[in-house]
């Protein structure tokens, strides 16, 4: 499978449901772009290219200081569209998008379950409950492991604790294996 490529957070654009701090801090990579349909639920946006016009503006200043030849002005003319077409393409592109997007069950406009959840999940600190079930447990066996488990769980005994993903992400390895003593198969680096 290829991989896809991984872009600095701070070139993304910001999401409303993830505060920029917290999200430098916790993600500073996405490592695809699965994320990116938070800000293109309603397609791509809207852009005017201005490459031909540009040329055309400024062929010969260009030529003249040597940024490029004429030869390479004639590719550039023969390579870009023009406005019109680019602005057709795009069109062109975006419905495929969109289209793709409903066969997917999303409705155009929809906001995007996968990066909502995504948010929320690196986002919102956990309760006993949640951590239990990430762990595929009951809240009850959860409660009745706690001083077993890492001391940065300890907080998710009280009545309404809870941990940041990061103090869980550090645990979590460690209570799989205290939850899962006796199966056969157990996490890499178990004991």
């Amino acid at each position: 499978m290829a991989q896809l490529p991984s872009w600095p957070y701070s070139l993304l654009p910001q999401q409303a449901t993830l505060p920029p701090a917290r999200s430098a801090q916790v993600y500073p990579e996405r490592a695809n772009a699965a994320a990116c349909h938070g800000c293109h639920s309603a397609g791509l946006f809207p852009v005017t290219d201005q490459v031909l016009e540009a040329l055309a503006e400024n062929e010969e200043e260009l030529v003249r200081d040597g940024t490029l030849t004429s030869e390479e002005v004639a590719e550039a003319r023969a390579i870009f569209p023009s406005a019109e077409e680019f602005e057709q393409l795009v069109e062109h592109d975006n419905e495929i998008y969109l289209n793709a997007l409903e066969r997917t069950g999303i409705p155009r406009g929809a906001s995007d379950p996968v990066s909502r959840v995504f948010a929320q999940f690196e986002a919102e600190p956990l309760n006993l409950t949640r951590a239990a079930a990430e762990l595929g447990v009951t809240a009850g066996a959860f409660r009745a492991k706690l001083v077993s488990l890492d001391l940065g769980l300890v907080a998710l005994g009280a009545p309404t604790g809870s941990i940041e993903r990061a103090a869980f992400s550090e645990a979590f390895r460690d209570a799989l294996c205290v939850f899962r003593a006796q199966a056969v198969n157990h996490p890499v680096g178990w004991r």
